[in-house]
């Protein structure tokens, strides 16, 4: 057995920006340790690092704090079947926070198929997404707190990692199913660690022209998920937004993810089998509450 990979309690901790004193009270604690065939993340779910201030107009859920315990296996294997991650949390970064790319469905109808995507740029206010790319979501149905969580790069949480302010490859955390996870910067030569650091490109591209009658109107603009196509050699990434590569923490190669800048942000789908450690509790996204300045969003005539 190996045990304490990482413990981190309090110390930098301090929810620095929070408005609400409660909040800034509250101490991240995070333990991960392997044991067995897996890896254990213990959190509070609580950030180690500066966020937006919240409750807000449009997030009125207060950093809440709650135990949890998720698993992984260190020896992930690929997944016969491509594995949507809108029931799961996607995975956990190592300061203890998940990464949850799931928005709610437009008029709040799974059916529809069309998903909010949080991350946008035009209608991440709506969703009160701070300089983190995160908000929170209520900790249960009488909560007025709510888990914080990430919906694209941590900006905050990268700073902390590294003090040098240059293209770096980072470890974030750790998916669902096992595999690691990453920020933007990778290798140019995913199987040579000396070759020149780059920018990683997702391969989706967003659609041209306006969505069609009976879908949300208005233009593709990303506001949906579904605004935008995978294509195969658009960009450096698969549609899992990862590659297979050499990196410091695995040597010997590994398939990866990375958080990248433009869509989607963070993976929108499992390449093994997520862990039902890291499913969402109640009802999943089909009832998340969609902010009311998109509510009632019209369909395309």
């Amino acid at each position: 057995m190996k045990r304490i990979v990482l413990t981190l309690v309090g110390g930098a901790a301090l929810i620095l920006g929070c408005n609400n004193k409660e909040n800034a009270s509250k101490v991240p604690k995070v333990n991960i340790y392997e044991e067995g065939e897996f890896r254990y993340i213990e959190t509070n779910g609580v950030p180690n690092h500066k966020t937006g201030e919240f409750p807000t107009q449009f997030c009125p859920f207060g950093i809440g704090e709650k135990e949890f315990t998720y698993k992984v296996p260190l020896t992930p294997t690929e997944s016969e079947e491509k594995i949507t991650a809108g029931q799961y949390m996607f995975g956990v970064a190592v300061n203890g926070v998940v990464f949850d790319p799931a928005g709610p469905f437009w008029n709040k109808d799974m059916s529809t198929g069309w998903e909010f995507h949080p991350a946008s740029q035009h209608i991440r206010d709506y969703f009160g997404v701070d300089l983190n790319n995160a908000h929170t979501q209520p900790l249960g149905p009488n909560s007025d707190l709510g888990l914080y969580h990430y919906h694209g790069l941590p900006t905050k949480l990268i700073d902390s990692l590294s003090a040098v302010k240059e293209s770096q490859m980072l470890l974030l955390g750790y998916a669902a199913d096992g595999y690691p996870i990453y920020n933007q910067f990778a290798p140019s030569d995913p199987m040579d660690l000396s070759s020149t650091m780059k920018e990683m490109k997702p391969g989706y591209k967003l659609k041209t022209g306006s969505r069609q009658s009976g879908e949300p109107e208005g233009d593709y603009n990303g506001a949906f998920v579904q605004d935008y196509n995978f294509i195969d050699g658009h960009g450096d990434l698969d549609e899992y937004n990862g590659r297979y590569g050499i990196t410091e923490e695995y040597p010997e190669g590994t398939y990866y993810y990375c958080i990248t800048q433009g869509f989607p942000n963070m993976p929108l789908y499992f390449r093994g089998e997520p862990n039902a450690s890291f499913q969402h509790e109640g009802p999943g996204n089909e009832m998340a509450e969609v902010p009311p300045q998109i509510r009632d969003w019209p369909a395309q005539p």
